[in-house]
Order: structure tokens, then C-alpha cells, then sequence
């Protein structure tokens, strides 16, 4: 007979005493009496084990590429036997329909959710008095996702749970999925982290963690990333830019500044882009185009190519360096030879469409410079 274990949710087999969970291990228990008095202190050892397992967990990330080492049975076990913290469900009220119990959610996805497909038009089902003691609780909670892999190895969300004060929901998905299965046959064919993120390395986890809303999470990634900038780390440097550049709660663009800096003389192109791009915005500094033009180019001739793309429109608008549709044009043609994604392609096609024809104006407001 099949249980969920009480801790982690995962599926246990009663045959055995233990869950298999890593990092759980919970011991199931037969209570010796059913008195209220051995019950609530079953129910407490319950509440402290699965609140100590959440913490633990709450920050982990699953790995979506395949060990070398691990078969596909390992590696489908590997992620598939736990439930992982995917983001935040934010339930609308004024969606909610009382005759069918119909509750929309809206769903803030971790970006390790992001390559994987993914629904976006979903609703839990709650009659109308759970419904109730729920929202007044809160309209936003945590989500977790179940993951399963199919025959040739791909990573899908096989299911979606809102973890509630009052209730674990199932998440139902209204119609298809965006994106394809995620390939975990080598970083260099999976969707997501590509070349125009600005994400880097190993720095997934702590990009989540920065975008969360969770002040307390993001101070710990920093301080991490700061300890490890302090030894001359270029893509922690980068990080430690991300951070102050985009984090609400730590958002400093002179500091944003100065540690891309630190990053990009040392030649990472990353930080190379995202500093012309603050001279580029003014963030932090004057705005200064040919400031924002000299390092977007050094990133742009390593073959980067959000910077490539960044230096067609500096050409094509004159800014910071001499106009010319030519030199836009190479660039726009270079970027497409990176693989971009389908938005950034179809923008660039665009581009190079119309720097082709003699409409400039249409092509000033594509830019916002007409």
C-alpha cells in the first residue's frame, strides 16, 4: 500500500519504516494509543520535522541535466522523488466562481522553472468556505512542482501543488504548456540560460534567490557573493552587480556599477554588456554613449550576442559611435550566428528587414527614437 510521507509528500511504500527521501528519512510510527494527548504530540514531532525539512529544501534547485555517471532510471528517481519549490501562486479573487469552486491563480515561476514547459493559465478548486479561510489567511503561497522525465531523457512538470496554511492543492492546468520538453543531453541544447540571460555559471540558485521577495534570502545571497567577489571571482563580481542593479530590496546602481566594472576588466563579457548598458541608461553615472559603446563592443567582438545585437541599434540610431546601416547590418547578421531565441531573432529579422528598405522612420520608433 501506497502513503504519502507526512514530511516531504513524497510517496512512500508501506512496506517499509523509513521515507527514501534524501535529507527526510522520516520514521513512520504506529501511535500505541489514539489519546489526545499522544496524538498532539505526534502531530507536534510532525509539524517540527516537516517545518525543519522545508527550510532545508526550500532553497534547492533541481539539477536538470543528466549526470553522465547516473542512468536515465537514476536520473528520472533523482528528480521525481520529491516535490521541488518552484515559486509563488497568488490567487485572484475576483476570479473566483462559487458554483464551481474555481480559484485562478497566478503563477510566479523560479527561473529554473523557466526552460521547462510550464502552464500559465491555471486554478485550484476550493468550496466557497475553504476558499475563504484560505484567502484571509493570504493570497499568496508557495508552489511546488512534481518532475518527471519521459523515454528519451527530457525534464517536463508532470504536477503543480499550492502548499497552502490550511491545504495542499492540486494545480489544474487550463490547456497546453508553453515551450518544449527541456533536453538534458548537454548544457549547450537546453533552452533557458543562453546567451542573452544574464545569468552566468553557477549562479542559477542565487539568481532565483535574488528575484525572490524574500528580503532575508537575498541578503544571504549577497553576502555569499560578495565573500567570494572578495577573492577576485569574475562571475561572482558580475552577481554581485546583478544584485544591486535589479534587487528590490538591495538596489544600488553605483554600486551595480562599480562591481560590474571590477568584472568586466577582467575580460567577462557579461559584465562587459550590463556596464555599457548603465552608461547607456545613465544608472549609476552620467549617461555617457561612447562610454556605453566602447564596452558593449569589447563584449560584442568576443561573440556575445545580446552585446551584438546592442551594437546594430547603437549603429543604426549613431549613438555613441558614427551612424551606419552597414555596420548595423554586420552586426544584426554576426548576432544570428550565436542562436538566439525566437524573440530576440524574430527583433533582429525585423531590424535588418527594415535597415534593408528606406522607411528609417519606422525603423526610429522600433527604437524609441521616433
Amino acid at each position: 500500500m501506497m502513503t504519502n510521507c507526512p514530511i516531504c509528500d513524497a510517496p512512500h511504500d508501506d512496506s517499509t519504516d523509513r521515507c527514501k527521501t534524501p535529507n527526510c528519512g522520516w520514521q513512520f510510527i504506529s501511535l500505541l494509543s489514539d489519546s489526545p494527548a499522544e496524538r498532539a504530540a505526534y502531530e507536534e514531532k510532525v509539524k517540527q520535522a516537516k517545518a525543519a525539512f522545508q527550510e532545508q529544501q526550500f532553497n534547492q534547485t533541481p539539477d536538470l541535466i543528466r549526470d553522465p555517471f547516473e542512468t536515465n532510471e537514476e536520473f528520472a528517481e533523482r528528480l521525481g522523488n520529491r516535490s521541488w519549490f518552484a515559486g509563488s501562486g497568488t490567487l485572484i479573487k475576483t476570479g473566483y466562481n462559487i458554483n464551481t469552486g474555481k480559484f485562478p491563480l497566478e503563477l510566479h515561476y523560479e527561473p529554473w522553472v523557466w526552460p521547462l514547459p510550464h502552464p500559465d493559465n491555471v486554478h485550484v478548486i476550493v468550496p466557497r468556505d475553504m476558499a475563504r479561510q484560505i484567502y484571509e489567511k493570504g493570497s499568496s503561497y508557495p508552489i511546488h512542482a512534481v518532475l518527471k522525465t519521459n523515454a528519451a531523457g527530457e525534464v517536463f512538470i508532470d504536477r503543480i501543488i499550492l502548499k497552502t496554511d490550511l491545504e495542499v492543492l492540486d494545480v489544474n492546468f487550463n490547456g497546453e504548456v508553453k515551450s518544449e520538453p527541456f533536453s538534458t543531453k548537454s548544457c549547450d541544447e537546453t533552452i533557458g540560460y543562453n546567451s542573452s540571460s544574464k545569468a552566468i555559471g553557477d549562479s542559477n540558485q542565487h539568481i532565483y534567490e535574488l528575484l525572490t521577495r524574500n528580503k532575508e534570502g537575498s541578503e544571504k545571497v549577497l553576502q555569499e557573493l560578495l565573500k567570494a567577489a572578495s577573492t577576485n571571482s569574475a562571475e561572482s563580481q558580475f552577481n554581485v552587480g546583478l544584485i544591486y542593479e535589479t534587487n528590490q530590496f538591495f538596489q544600488d546602481y553605483q554600486e551595480a556599477l562599480k562591481w560590474y566594472e571590477k568584472a568586466a576588466n577582467q575580460g567577462l563579457v557579461q559584465a562587459q554588456c550590463s556596464l555599457g548598458l548603465m552608461y547607456y541608461q545613465g544608472l549609476g553615472t552620467p549617461q555617457n554613449a561612447k562610454e556605453a559603446a566602447k564596452w558593449i563592443l569589447k563584449a560584442a567582438n568576443k561573440g556575445y550576442a545580446q552585446a551584438q545585437i546592442i551594437m546594430g541599434e547603437l549603429y543604426a540610431l549613431g549613438l555613441g559611435v558614427k551612424k551606419s546601416n552597414q555596420e548595423a547590418l554586420n552586426w544584426y547578421q554576426q548576432s544570428l550566428k550565436q542562436g538566439l531565441d525566437c524573440e530576440s531573432e524574430q527583433v533582429v529579422n525585423e531590424a535588418i528587414k527594415i535597415l534593408s528598405s528606406t522607411d528609417r522612420g519606422f525603423f526610429d520608433k522600433i527604437f524609441g527614437k521616433g
